[in-house]
């Protein structure tokens, strides 16, 4: 029988999961967006602009997006998430 501590091993795999769920819903964020900037619909060049503003800022903090450990990417995402429901 092994003795080995489950917390040090599952533990970072599921925060590596929330990591991936976290980017899952970003980029499905942002191409729901794209779809609407591909149909051209009329009314949306202000909302799209602000959106990709808004995307252009994340990328500029340059994340390690699978760095699990980088807590300054969680507060991001968070912002993110903010300024993208107030868009809608």
């Amino acid at each position: 029988q092994f003795d080995f501590d489950e917390q040090a091993i599952f533990g970072r795999f599921d925060l590596f999961c929330r990591r991936v769920t976290k980017l899952i819903d970003m980029f499905s964020t942002t191409q729901q967006f794209q779809s609407l900037a591909e149909h051209k619909m009329e009314g949306m060049e202000t909302l799209l602009e602000s959106f990709f503003v808004i995307t252009k800022e994340f990328r500029m903090k340059g994340h390690d997006l699978l760095d699990y450990h980088n807590n300054t990417f969680d507060r991001d995402y968070v912002e993110f998430n903010v300024r993208i429901s107030e868009l809608e």
